[in-house]
C-alpha cells in the first residue's frame, strides 16, 4: 500500500503541475524562433488565439478552419508525448542555416526529425506542408483521437475542462493509473510468491533471492511502462503531460535504486558467508562497512540523478554543497581521518580479531574494529579504545601472528662451579630442548654467555610451536622445571645478585647444597644423558603434584 500511495502522490503532482506564464508571442515569422513561439504561444492558456497561431503555418491546400485544426494537432501531438520545445536553442536571425544539414530548416524536437520549420521563398519561416501532413497521420493513428476516434463521439459534458484538461482525459488517466497499479500488484505477487517459491523448492536459493529483490522494482517498472505507453493516446495538455512524464522518470530511478539497494543486501549476505569461512573476525566486521558504504554511495547517486531529471541544476547544487562540505570537512576532519584509516586497516589487515597485539604502550587482544575507533582488551581485562587514525600510524606488534614463540632465559650459577659441571649443565639444557615436543630443533642456542660480577651466566635461546600465549607458558613451565631438576642433579647452584651476601652465606652454611663429592667428570655424562630424549631422568611435562587443576583441560576421571 505504501507504494500505491507514492504513485498516487506522483499522479496528483503531475495533474496539478502549473503552466508557466510566458510573454506575448511574436507577431511575425521572421526567424525560426518566431515560427515556433508563434504557434505554441498563441495556443497557450495565457494568450489563447487560434487565428494568430496559424500565422507561421504553410497555408497551401488548407482552409482557415483546417489550419486552425492543424495548429491544434501540432500542439496536441507534442504535448501528449511530453515533448517540451526549448525555444532558446532556435536562432533569431532570418538568414540562419542549419550547420548540420546546410539547409534553412530545423526540427523543433528530435523525437520527430521529419517535422520541420523551414524558410520559404518569401523569406518567412513556417511549418512546412509535409510536416503538417505528418502531424495529421500521427494524430489519426491515435485510438482516441482522429475523425473516427472515441473522443469524437463523447457527450459534450465529458468535454468540459477541469484541472487544465478535459473531464474525459482526467477520468481516462485515472483509469490507466488504476490498471497500472493492479498490474503492478499482480506481477509482484507472481514474482515474489510463485516464481521465488518455485526456485526455492528446486534448490536454487540464490535465484529465489534475486527474484525477491527485483519483484517490487520490476513490478513498478512494468506499471511505469504501461502508463508511458498509454497516456500519449489521451492528448493531455503539455503541462500535465510534462508533469506525468517527470513523475514516471522519477519512478524509474526510484525503482532502479530500490533494486540495487536490495541487491547490496544479497551481496553482503554472500560476503558474510565467505567471511565466516576465512576464520578471521576482521572480515566479519568488514562486511557491514562495505554494505553501508555501498548503500550511501547508491543513495547519493540516485538522488543526484533524480534531481537532474527534475530539471534541477545539479552542477550549481554541487558547487554550493562543495563550499558547505568543505567547512563540514574541516570541522569533522578527525572523524573523516578515522573513517579512511578504518578502510586502510580492513585493506592492509595488520591483525585479526582476537590477535594479541602491542600498540605503543597498549598490549591486549583486538575485540572490534569500527568506523571511528578500535577496541583492545588488555591483559588486565580493561577495554582500551584507540582512534583508527592513531592506530593506522602507530607501530603495531602482532604477537598473535607469530609462527613461533621465543624463550630467552639466563641462568646465573655461582663462580665456584667447576668448569666440567658448567659444560655438563649447558649440554643438559640442550638435551632438555631436544626432549621437548614443542621446541624447534633446528634453531636453538645454549651457551655460557657472560662472566658477570656475581655469576656465570648460561643463556637459553629457543623457539616453541605454540598457537596461544597459554601454550607458550605451559612449555616454558615444563622446560624451566627440567632445568631446575638438572641443576639439582648436577649439584649446580644458582648465584645471588649480591656478592657480599653470597660469600657470607657460604661461610655460614658450610655444608649447604654441596656438590656430590664422588661425582667426577666420568660421572657427569650419565646425568646429562638421563635428561635427553628417552632418558631415565627426563620428566618433561610430567611433574604433577595432583591430577587436578590441569591448564586448558578438564581433570582426568
Amino acid at each position: 500500500m505504501r507504494h500505491i500511495h507514492h504513485c498516487l502522490v506522483l499522479f496528483l503532482l503531475a495533474v496539478l503541475a502549473p503552466l508557466s506564464v510566458s510573454a506575448e508571442p511574436p507577431a511575425s515569422c521572421k526567424s525560426p524562433r518566431d515560427a515556433v513561439d508563434s504557434l505554441f504561444g498563441w495556443l497557450s492558456e495565457e494568450h489563447h488565439n487560434p487565428a494568430k497561431a496559424t500565422r507561421c503555418l504553410d497555408r497551401a491546400g488548407r482552409s482557415t478552419s483546417e489550419l486552425r485544426e492543424s495548429a491544434q494537432r501540432v500542439k496536441t501531438v507534442y504535448a501528449a508525448r511530453a515533448l517540451k520545445i526549448d525555444t532558446a536553442r532556435f536562432s533569431d536571425e532570418p538568414g540562419w542555416v542549419n550547420p548540420d544539414t546546410r539547409r534553412a530548416s530545423i526540427a523543433p524536437h528530435g523525437a520527430f526529425p521529419n517535422i520541420l520549420v523551414e524558410r520559404q521563398a518569401d523569406g518567412m519561416w513556417r511549418w512546412s506542408r509535409a510536416s503538417l501532413d505528418a502531424i495529421d497521420e500521427i494524430y489519426e493513428d491515435s485510438l482516441l483521437m482522429g475523425k473516427h476516434g472515441i473522443v469524437s463521439r463523447l457527450p459534450p459534458w465529458l468535454r468540459g475542462r477541469m484541472l487544465g484538461m478535459e473531464l474525459w482525459q482526467g477520468l481516462a488517466l485515472a483509469l490507466i493509473v488504476l490498471v497500472a497499479l493492479v498490474l503492478r500488484q499482480l506481477i509482484r505477487f507472481v514474482l515474489k510468491h510463485r516464481l521465488a517459491g518455485f526456485a526455492e523448492r528446486r534448490g536454487a536459493r540464490l535465484t529465489a533471492e534475486l527474484v525477491k529483490v527485483f519483484a517490487t522494482p520490476g513490478a513498478m517498472l512494468f506499471a511505469v511502462l504501461t502508463l508511458r505507453l498509454a497516456y500519449p493516446q489521451l492528448g493531455l495538455p503539455l503541462g500535465v503531460a510534462l508533469g506525468l512524464s517527470t513523475a514516471l522518470r522519477a519512478s524509474v530511478i526510484v525503482a532502479l535504486v530500490l533494486a540495487l539497494y536490495r541487491l547490496v543486501d544479497v551481496l553482503a549476505a554472500h560476503l558474510a558467508t565467505r567471511a565466516e569461512q576465512t576464520g578471521s573476525g576482521l572480515d566479519d566486521q568488514m562486511v557491514p562497512l562495505v554494505r553501508t558504504s555501498m548503500k550511501i554511495v547508491l543513495v547519493i547517486v540516485g538522488v543526484l540523478v533524480l534531481l537532474q531529471n527534475l530539471n534541477v541544476d545539479v552542477g550549481s547544487l554541487l558547487a554550493g554543497l562543495g563550499i558547505g562540505g568543505l567547512a563540514m570537512a574541516l570541522a569533522a576532519k578527525d572523524t573523516i581521518a578515522n573513517f579512511f584509516a578504518s578502510v586502510m586497516i580492513f585493506i592492509d589487515r595488520p591483525f585479526r580479531i582476537g590477535d594479541l597485539v602491542r600498540v605503543e604502550d597498549v598490549e591486549g587482544r583486538v575485540e572490534e574494529v569500527g568506523f571511528r575507533s578500535s577496541r583492545i582488551r588488555t591483559l588486565g581485562d580493561s577495554l582500551v579504545t584507540l582512534p583508527n587514525a592513531r592506530l593506522a600510524e602507530a607501530k603495531i606488534e602482532n604477537m598473535g601472528a607469530r609462527r613461533h614463540r621465543r624463550i630467552l632465559e639466563t641462568f646465573s650459577v655461582t663462580y665456584d662451579t667447576p668448569v666440567e659441571r658448567i659444560e655438563a649443565f649447558v649440554e643438559g639444557i640442550r638435551a632438555i630442548v631436544w626432549a621437548s615436543e614443542r621446541t624447534r630443533k633446528d634453531k636453538f642456542e645454549v651457551h655460557l654467555s657472560r662472566l658477570a660480577n656475581s655469576s656465570l651466566d648460561v643463556t637459553l635461546h629457543c623457539y616453541v610451536e605454540a598457537a596461544e600465549w597459554s601454550d607458550e607458558l605451559v612449555t616454558r613451565h615444563d622446560i624451566l622445571l627440567e632445568v631446575l631438576r638438572l641443576a639439582e642433579s648436577l649439584g649446580v647452584r644458582f648465584a645471588f645478585p649480591t656478592q657480599t651476601l653470597h660469600v657470607e652465606s657460604l661461610a655460614a652454611a658450610g655444608t649447604a647444597l654441596q656438590p656430590p663429592a664422588a661425582l667426577g667428570v666420568e660421572g657427569l655424562a650419565p646425568v646429562v644423558d638421563s635428561f635427553a630424549p628417552g632418558g631415565s631422568a627426563s620428566r618433561l611435562g610430567s611433574i604433577r603434584i595432583t591430577e587436578g587443576h590441569l591448564p586448558r583441560a578438564a581433570a582426568p576421571e
